[in-house]
């Protein structure tokens, strides 16, 4: 696993105090299993997690919590606006804790994501979709490649 990030523009860490006020403020329910998440989310600052990493963290970290039940509670956190997902072609759906506007670097090799914040590609115009009966309520750009560390060990590979 080497999902990786770099802040947007704000450069804020996530804390639990945050998390917390997200799910009071979408009256979900702090439960045992939900917190337990939350904590380990917090805990994997910097990533993008898939829900097994968040479930295999949560278990090293000593919480007894269920794969399913990190599921449902990673899926309760986006339904209510807590986190986001990032999802590309070919991996597991990744959790998002940075909820501001922001895009993604796709690495092509070890699927890690990184955040950047760009305010020309903030300012892309949104096509006109209604014509298609499409209404669009956010605008997200994927921009794939290979990431540093990738290219210094493809580099360090060769002869």
């Amino acid at each position: 696993m080497t999902s990786r990030r770099t802040s947007p523009t704000n450069d804020a860490r996530l804390t639990l105090g945050e998390l917390r006020k997200r799910c009071e403020a979408q009256a979900l329910p702090l439960t045992g299993p939900r917190l337990a998440v939350l904590e380990t989310l917090v805990g994997l600052q910097g990533t993008h997690p898939t829900a097994d990493e968040v479930y295999a963290c949560a278990r090293d970290r000593g919480f007894h919590i269920g794969r399913a039940t990190v599921y449902r509670a990673l899926e309760a956190f986006v339904a209510r606006h807590v986190l986001t997902k990032a999802a590309h072609a070919g991996t597991a759906m990744r959790y998002d804790g940075t909820l501001a506007r922001h895009h993604h670097l796709v690495c092509l090799r070890c699927n890690g994501i990184l955040d950047v914040a760009d305010e020309r590609l903030d300012a892309i115009p949104l096509p006109d979709t209604s014509k298609l009966g499409f209404a669009i309520s956010d605008l997200q750009i994927q921009v794939r490649g290979i990431c540093r560390a990738c290219q210094e060990r493809e580099q360090a590979d060769q002869p």
